[in-house]
């Protein structure tokens, strides 16, 4: 792909000339390839990869939770810029082993991908419908990265209140009925689970 601006590039001189509500729907030709791209992205190597990243990286993606992304000119700010950098190749590096797994010339499968993902992107209908666009997404887009970072961090570090406090807590700040507390109460005075 030395050749070729790769798909980082070609992406976005893609979508930098699109105009506002601008669509085409997906034909077999462009499902097929996204539906080939998704099943490559989900292989066990490449979800490894992402994995490995974003563990490595997880102090990093902390700092979309804290608000370290409100200010681009802090250290957290430049820390999630740089991650974002990161992510990108990481990225990229999975659509090039894609596109030099297909039998197609480079340069026609890349041309072809492009269309394909630029279509379901600008379909209300089919957009992020498979996991790789919603990865590319994050990969060519600062705010679309701190957005899947913010999501992605969210979904790793989510915790629910398991202990006696936690519960305890939550039944005094539930005042009335309907929060499901007076069945829990009626059912422990006659044995029932």
């Amino acid at each position: 792909m030395s050749e070729d601006k790769g798909l980082q590039g070609a992406l976005n001189s893609f979508f930098g000339g699109l105009e506002e509500g601008e669509h085409s729907p997906l034909d077999y030709a462009d499902d097929a390839l996204l539906r080939d791209m998704d099943e490559f992205f989900s292989q066990g190597k490449n979800t490894e990869r992402i994995r490995r990243f974003i563990e490595d990286n997880d102090e990093t993606f902390a700092l979309v939770a804290t608000g370290g992304a409100d200010d681009t000119d802090s250290r957290s700010g430049l820390q999630l810029y740089q991650l974002f950098q990161q992510y990108a190749e990481v990225i990229e590096e999975i659509a090039e082993d894609f596109v030099a797994s297909r039998e197609e010339k480079a340069a026609d499968v890349l041309s072809s991908l492009v269309a394909a993902i630029q279509k379901e992107w600008n379909s209300s209908e089919n957009a992020y419908r498979m996991l790789c666009t919603s990865y590319i997404a994050a990969s060519l887009d600062y705010k679309s990265f701190l957005e899947f970072a913010e999501d992605l961090y969210g979904n790793t570090h989510y915790s629910m209140a398991h202990d006696n406090e936690d519960m305890e807590s939550a039944e005094s700040s539930c005042s009335g009925s309907g929060c499901g507390f007076e069945d829990v109460d009626k059912d422990e005075g006659n044995g029932a689970t």
